[in-house]
């Protein structure tokens, strides 16, 4: 019998109170995409960064032209605050991506994640002044 790839076996949950797919593979070529985010070379080669944390999420959305999409694991999100942004954010369409805690933590930066990460476009001034060890996700905790 031949092993299938995991994107066409992956096992997809349903989380109670959201109807999108949650990933559940850090596998998934999505996943390996938001992980490579991590290295500043990727960060400067797609001009694309994580924003990590309740405060910056927020601040991050109040540039919905930059935002690419939400990345969010239901069962770390659980401030009230957090799920309230989430469900005004799915009321604006905003893309999400859904996904288990074991798959955000290996993206997250924080010891404690908040289950909520924006994936955004950087400001093309901010690309320019960063050094090449800085990382982008933000937020207090980092490991």
């Amino acid at each position: 019998m031949e092993k299938q790839h995991h994107t066409q076996t992956e096992q997809h949950q349903r989380f109670s109170g959201f109807s999108d797919t949650i990933i559940t593979h850090r596998t998934n070529p999505k996943i390996k995409q938001i992980r490579a985010l991590l290295k500043s070379s990727e960060r400067e080669r797609t001009g694309l960064a994580l924003v990590e944390g309740l405060r910056l999420v927020t601040e991050a959305l109040r540039s919905p032209q930059r935002v690419r999409h939400l990345l969010v694991a239901p069962e770390l999100l659980r401030s009230l605050h957090g799920q309230a942004l989430l469900q005004e954010q799915r009321q604006k369409r905003l893309p999400c991506l859904y996904v288990s805690s074991e798959v955000f933590q290996s993206f997250s930066r924080k010891d404690n994640p908040q289950g909520i990460i924006v994936e955004t476009h950087q400001r093309p001034d901010r690309r320019l002044h960063l050094k090449a060890e800085q990382p982008i996700v933000s937020g207090c905790g980092h490991k």
